[in-house]
Formats: structure tokens, sequence, C-alpha cells
């Protein structure tokens, strides 16, 4: 699952409008929409507080070796 489709599904399941969501990550009734759109570049600090709601930690997963690539020089 993506995680703009996440965010949207677990804010459902919790019962929050974006505007309720937004208040408690901090965040504008716009961020939320267009972090459940694709449309945003939220900060490290904004992904902090919306996983921290959601019971999660923010880290980073390796990607399988046959989906790496190179760095483009």
């Amino acid at each position: 699952m993506r995680f703009p489709d996440a965010v949207a599904e677990i804010r459902r399941s919790l019962g929050l409008t974006q505007e309720q969501f937004a208040e408690i990550t901090g965040t504008t009734k716009r961020q939320v929409a267009e972090i459940e759109t694709g449309k945003a570049n939220p900060t490290v600090e904004t992904l902090q507080r919306i996983a921290g709601l959601f019971g999660f930690s923010l880290g980073f997963v390796p990607r399988k070796s046959s989906e790496m690539q190179a760095p483009k020089m």
C-alpha cells in the first residue's frame, strides 16, 4: 500500500475528518489533502507526527537488491 493511501485509510478508520487529522498532526487541511492524493512532499517532522499518531516510528526499509539501481551521475 502506498503512503498516501495508508494515511487516508487509517484516518478514515479512526473516524477523523481531514480537518481533525490536520489539527492533531499540526498540519493544515490542505496539507492532509495533498498527502492523501500523493501531491505533497511532507517534511520528516510531519512524517514523524503522522507515524506517531498511528503508533509507528519513521525509518528506512532497504529495497530488494533486484529493485536497487545504481545512482546516476
